[in-house]
């Protein structure tokens, strides 16, 4: 019944006005329930009104505030540290509301944890908070993408999510051109627009998951690597993809599309790692390094 309760407040809060029959749908409970339920709340001191005829309900008194009574002290502590946690990821939360919250129920609680996204410091956060109220307005989105094949597209998408997956931020939409959802990478993403067109579309489970490739379709990649970058090993490659040799170096076998952004991956770890296979994906390295050498001359 207490769930039930807090749920009729929610609600009353959220949409200002709502019938005994339209609470009694919501909940699957009868009208009878749902007024001994309201006489409940009003005996409580819950400032409740009724309104009759068309257009009537019952509402909250304008400015009504939620008592702390009506959270357990277990939900009072869910609830500040679900604030805190988006606070740390350096959410753009007023800290204002933290305090009065902590005041509400009776102390703010410990700093259990501190997330720096340093990506997204001061200088991106116009973006970050563009496209959060996109999302939450439901409001198209314009923007140029460059994607990892070198192509530099216009973009029309309708923005789902914001999502912070494998060391970066992407969002997930619905591209109007692929007609299909996609994850867009916030960094490469140039001259977000909010355009006046609303949408009402919501992202099904698991949209944004490409299926599993074949592994005939990826060539087995191996790596030897030093030990001297052992901690980009760890990293960056999972127990199943790695084997230390005797020496403390590892051999890394994974599978990757071999194209132009592998070679400037396997680049970035320099003379301490090696390509053993496949033979094109070393010659494709090899000619990367002499073009850079080229470049500095003698």
């Amino acid at each position: 019944m207490q769930q039930r309760l807090f749920g009729i407040l929610h609600l009353l809060l959220l949409r200002g006005r709502m019938t005994a029959a339209e609470l009694a749908a919501h909940f699957e409970v009868s009208p009878r329930t749902i007024r001994r339920d309201i006489d409940a709340l009003c005996a409580c001191g819950v400032p409740l009104y009724a309104e009759r005829g068309r257009g009537g309900g019952v509402r909250l008194v304008e400015g009504y505030v939620l008592n702390r009574a009506l959270l357990s002290r277990q939900e009072q502590i869910d609830l500040l540290a679900a604030l805190q946690s988006l606070s740390a990821a350096r959410y753009p939360l007023d800290g204002a509301v933290l305090d009065k919250l902590g005041a509400l129920f009776g102390g703010r609680g410990a700093p259990w944890i501190d997330v720096d996204f340093s990506d997204w410091s001061d200088l991106h956060r116009g973006l970050f908070l563009d496209l959060r109220r996109a999302i939450l307005e439901q409001r198209v989105v314009a923007f140029t993408y460059y994607n990892s094949r070198g192509e530099t597209r216009a973009r029309t998408a309708e923005p789902l999510q914001l999502r912070f997956k494998g060391r970066a931020w992407y969002l997930m939409a619905f591209c109007r051109a692929a007609q299909d959802f996609r994850l867009f990478k916030l960094s490469r993403m140039e001259g977000v627009q909010l355009l006046e067109e609303r949408f009402t579309r919501s992202a099904p489970p698991q949209a944004d998951e490409p299926p599993p490739l074949p592994e005939c379709e990826a060539p087995e990649t191996v790596l030897r690597v030093d030990a001297s970058l052992t901690y980009r090993v760890l990293d960056e490659f999972e127990p199943g993809q790695r084997q230390r040799q005797p020496d403390g170096s590892f051999l890394v076998r994974v599978r990757y599309p071999v194209d132009a952004w592998l070679v400037g991956y396997l680049l970035s770890f320099g003379p301490e790692a090696e390509v053993l296979e496949p033979p094109g994906l070393r010659k494709a390295v090899r000619e990367a390094l002499e073009k850079t050498a080229g470049r500095y001359g003698k």
